[in-house]
């Protein structure tokens, strides 16, 4: 991709709100979420400056747009541009020259409602005279200036996320892979809004007891993703979105016809259930697959919250029923799950690192081999996660990253296995006896599990 040099420049707000009437919200768009708090500071700024040296002008942020052919998407600065309108309108209702956008979220219809009540009344206590209001009106409108940035391409647009705008959210990279495969889906699907609200209910963690898309996507996709191709994994930025750009699914290569078949076979079944086997019925992704552009990358993401949560849910999650041996005064058996998260100090930064670690290598070995030998896979991959926590003193990214990345490693040792019992063959030594081991006194039992009357 080439870099398209971007040329800032200084408009009023009426050239903004009354001369762009392209300008939109594009379906990547998070939604208005602005408070009232954050409309107060916005108008609070505005009266101080109006009030106090009227003459002079006042710089109150950046917007950021793509050009896109007939229209002029926000990209930055949907929060900001909105509230500005909503004042505008407040104060003249009947100014049809004021641009129109439109919200495609309930939230933002729930906030604009909230928000329209506040600066009513606020303009009220202002000033009871229509003039003075109006006199204010033409103050943001021709003395306040924004930066404004256009980009042809999008890409390039969402580099120039203004940084410095902590009143609103700027978009997380994972928002910016939804901009990017929303594109690839024609505009006539008729699911093509669904995919939007799912991504923000999903976004939001609205979405029952799974993990939302930061997580998802951050923490487990994007690591085991980078680490199958011995890459650095440690952070997900605007710097590694190829992580998750593919091939658009009319593209033909013949590497890709399995992907596809095994789609068309699955799309089969689901119409035709009693004419095909069950291991037919279930989405055919594989973590490291090649991504294909636009609705099926949507539906790749769900069906990794969906595997994560059959696997790690507090509640219902396969690992519930994985018991590991604890010896204390009495023998005992712990679930996995319990042991991963309640141990003391387990919620150190570094035994935060060593079990979503833990969490995607089981991921990984989950969404290769199911079911099979999945209580010895997830006692094997525990021992070799937490070996890392009893050996060293801290755990840094960096001991993540090496691990992970570790030719010799149970990750690639999985990645390169047949079948599932070859998990067995995995060999894990005992934690060196010069090592802390008494600091972790209660993970001692996944190298004693079993020995009931060890000491």
């Amino acid at each position: 991709m080439t870099t398209e040099k971007a040329e800032p420049s200084i408009k009023s707000v009426r050239e903004i709100l009354k001369e762009k009437k392209n300008l939109s919200i594009p379906d990547y768009q998070r939604p208005y979420k602005w408070q009232t708090k954050h409309v107060q500071q916005l108008i609070e700024d505005l009266c101080f400056h109006y009030k106090a040296k009227n003459e002079q002008k006042y710089r109150i942020g950046t917007v950021i747009v793509h050009n896109n052919g007939d229209k002029v998407d926000i990209v930055d600065g949907q929060q900001r541009i909105t509230t500005l309108l909503l004042i505008l309108k407040q104060i003249e209702p009947q100014n049809k020259e004021l641009i129109d956008l439109e919200y495609k979220h309930r939230i933002s219809y729930n906030n604009i409602i909230k928000n329209n009540e506040f600066i009513e009344s606020f303009l009220n206590q202002l000033s009871d005279s229509k003039a003075e209001l109006s006199k204010f009106a033409n103050y943001i409108l021709d003395r306040c200036e924004i930066v404004y940035i256009e980009l042809n391409d999008l890409d390039e647009a969402f580099q120039f996320f203004d940084s410095q705008n902590s009143r609103g959210k700027s978009l997380e990279a994972y928002d910016l892979l939804k901009a990017y495969h929303l594109r690839a889906i024609p505009s006539n699907d008729p699911e093509i809004l669904n995919y939007v609200e799912y991504w923000e209910k999903a976004a939001s963690g609205r979405n029952e007891d799974k993990k939302d898309l930061g997580f998802i996507i951050n923490l487990m996709l994007f690591k085991l993703r980078r680490w199958q191709k011995y890459r650095d994994g440690s952070v997900f930025t605007t710097d590694q979105l190829d992580t998750f750009k593919g091939i658009n699914e009319e593209q033909y290569y013949p590497y890709l016809t399995p992907i596809k078949s095994a789609q068309a076979l699955y799309q089969m079944s689901k119409q035709n259930p009693f004419m095909y086997r069950e291991e037919y019925s279930k989405m055919p992704f594989s973590v490291s697959q090649t991504i294909i552009n636009g609705r099926l990358f949507f539906k790749y993401i769900e069906y990794y919250r969906e595997l994560y949560n059959e696997l790690f849910n507090r509640k219902t999650g396969k690992l519930k029923n994985i018991k590991i041996g604890v010896k204390g005064e009495d023998y005992k058996e712990i679930d996995v799950l319990d042991l991963i998260h309640n141990y003391e100090k387990s919620n150190r930064i570094g035994d935060v690192f060593i079990r979503r670690l833990f969490q995607a290598v089981v991921l990984y070995y989950y969404d290769k081999f199911g079911n099979s030998d999945l209580d010895i896979a997830v006692k094997q991959i525990l021992k070799w996660a937490y070996k890392f926590r009893i050996e060293n003193y801290s755990i840094r990214v960096e001991t993540i990253e090496n691990a992970a990345k570790d030719q010799n490693g149970i990750l690639h040792y999985i990645d390169q296995m047949i079948h599932s019992k070859e998990i067995l063959s995995y060999y894990i030594p005992e934690p060196n006896e010069k090592t802390r081991l008494g600091e972790v006194e209660d993970i001692k039992c996944l190298f004693k599990e079993g020995d009931e009357n060890g000491k």
